[in-house]
Formats: C-alpha cells, structure tokens, sequence
C-alpha cells in the first residue's frame, strides 16, 4: 500500500515558514509532473479574505481549530501530501496532528523546522512577520522553541 506523507512546518513567527511550504508545493510538482494530491493547512488560511490578510487574535483559537479540522479532512480523503504550517513553538501543539497521522495509517510524518540561532534571524524575524506579531512575542517564541529531535532543519533564509 502506498504511503502518503505529512509534513509539519514550524519555527517562529517571520522564519520563513510559509516560503518552505511555497518550495515543497514546487518541489512536489517537479518531481511528479503533474504534482500529487496537495493540501496545505495553516491556521493563516482562516484569516485571509478575498486575497487579503485580516489577522484577529480574538479568533485565534477558531483559526486553529478550523486548520486541524482541515487537516483531518485532508487524511480522510487520503490526500497524498500534506503540509501543515504552524509556529508549534512546544511539541503538545502537533500532539493531535501526529495522532490524527497514525491513527489513520497510511501516512510517513516529517517534522521540518526553522531555527532561529542569532540575534540578527531574531531581528529578521521581528521585521518580516506578516502577522504583526510584536518582536517580545517573538523573542519569547524564540526562547521558547523546543527542537524536534530528528527534526530536517530548514535553513533560516533570512533577508
């Protein structure tokens, strides 16, 4: 039976998260010629109306219950790539994903990650973020990041 794949993205708010997710859509694409079954889910997605970022952070929790839902629904229609783009800034935040995964059986899981290690990625970080997140949440997102043992490192792209 053929394997589909799950790929977590995740790293602080301006890592460059979603331009990962921009080149593994490509890199599928390339590989395959058509391009599989593709779904990414980002709690980002909640927030855009008509082409336009609208972040609330009242409605933040519905955000990301609807990119697990999302998710889910992704695996039920046994879709052959999905990427998940998220902070998850502590491992209990992919804990149901990672679940949803094995639980349906049929899905390798990749955890990719986007480390910030200097004092300039932080302040790229802070400068790029198109969520107007203020840099101390960012730097406590930093501080706070747990690396994902086995994790592929992403490298920090900063400009």
């Amino acid at each position: 039976m053929k394997r589909n794949k799950v790929i977590l993205v995740r790293g602080i708010s301006g890592s460059g998260k979603s331009t990962q997710v921009f080149a593994l859509r490509k890199k599928y694409e390339m590989n395959t010629g058509t391009g599989p079954d593709f779904v990414t889910c980002s709690a980002d997605y909640f927030f855009m109306d008509r082409g336009i970022y609208n972040f609330d952070p009242i409605r933040l929790g519905q955000a990301h219950s609807w990119c697990l839902s999302s998710y889910v629904d992704a695996i039920m229609k046994r879709t052959s790539v999905i990427v998940v783009d998220n902070t998850f800034i502590h491992h209990w935040e992919m804990k149901n994903y990672l679940e949803a995964a094995r639980l349906a059986g049929h899905y390798d899981v990749e955890v990719q990650e986007i480390q910030v290690k200097t004092v300039e990625q932080l302040k790229t970080c802070v400068r790029r973020n198109t969520h107007k997140v203020p840099g101390e949440i960012i730097f406590r997102m930093a501080m706070e990041f747990d690396p994902w043992p086995g994790a592929t490192i992403i490298p920090f792209g900063g400009k």
